[in-house]
């Protein structure tokens, strides 16, 4: 193996590994950040000083201007990701618990399956189509803890999460193929800048700013977001959109499966989240049924070439 082809395989390996640890602990990091700062604003708030922080380090380093075209194409990823996809997870972790969110945002991968076979014109399988069923079974599985569960919104947290899963998807394989700069940091950085304006538009539009209070706001709150800035966001969106751009998208959705076994492990040991046994079943099944998509939809990728 060339020694370029060695390093660009470790520089793969390292960016999974990034988002496998890092997106596994923000479930967590979401639930104590939206406990006392609104949703979309909180999110705003991350994207927005995430973004600029990249988008000065790549102008510092003299990369190139975006045109109107690769703003354009940013500005449409930003809404998909950041705000009908993070957004709506915000929102979702002020009603249901972050493992439960982790186990429901696992089943990502189904709608990358779907929309890329969709755009290949090759419908899937009986195996993949047996497989998707058991899934959202194992949905609906979670969704029967409604009925011991005393907050309204419980439900239209779970609905929610699963429909933003959908907006990721299509934003993540949009990326793919969209215009944007040839630098992954400074795509990144305008996909960031623009999706936190978005998310604060929807935050202010939504009177999210009447519900914040200084004297409610706790310290951990604070520091989750900051942990959010950082680590979910500078170091491991930059890893996210340089995969997309070296790997599959179907590939590197499958890190939903690390990250919700770190998620639920995190909830249920240092967020004091119950994990009951309806909760451990229904994620056996979700996680299995998806490994049984994406592996398939590989292998046939695979055979086709």
């Amino acid at each position: 193996m060339e020694p370029t082809e060695m390093s660009h395989r470790w520089k793969i390996i390292g960016a999974f590994s990034i988002i496998y640890i890092i997106w596994g602990s923000t479930y967590l990091a979401i639930r104590y950040t939206v406990e006392t700062l609104p949703p979309f604003l909180s999110s705003g708030i991350r994207f927005i000083i995430s973004g600029a922080i990249l988008y000065l380090w790549g102008f510092l380093r003299g990369q190139p201007s975006a045109t109107f075209a690769q703003w354009r194409s940013a500005a449409i990823v930003g809404l998909f990701l950041m705000v009908c996809g993070n957004g709506a997870l915000n929102w979702s972790e002020q009603h249901i618990p972050s493992s439960l969110a982790s186990i429901l945002i696992s089943t990502n991968p189904f709608w990358f399956v779907v929309i890329e076979s969709v755009l290949e014109k090759k419908w899937p399988n009986i195996k993949v189509v047996a497989a998707l069923i058991a899934g959202f079974f194992g949905v609906i599985l979670l969704s029967n803890d409604l009925g011991e569960n005393n907050n309204p919104l419980y439900f239209t947290g779970i609905i929610v999460i699963m429909i933003s899963s959908i907006f990721w998807a299509v934003g993540s394989i949009y990326s793919k193929r969209a215009d944007l700069p040839k630098s992954s940091i400074l795509s990144t950085a305008m996909a960031m800048l623009t999706g936190g304006i978005f998310s604060a538009i929807v935050g202010l539009s939504a009177g999210e700013y009447q519900q914040f209070s200084m004297i409610n706001l706790q310290t951990k709150s604070v520091i989750a977001l900051i942990y959010l800035i950082i680590f979910g966001s500078l170091i491991a969106f930059v890893a996210y959109f340089w995969l997309l751009r070296v790997v599959s998208p179907t590939k590197v959705s499958t890190c939903v499966y690390v990250n919700c076994v770190i998620a639920v492990i995190l909830g249920w040991s240092v967020g004091g989240e119950e994990l009951s046994t309806r909760t451990i079943l229904a994620a056996l099944i979700i996680i299995g049924s998806v490994i049984i998509v994406t592996s398939t939809k590989s292998h046939n990728m695979e055979h086709e070439t």
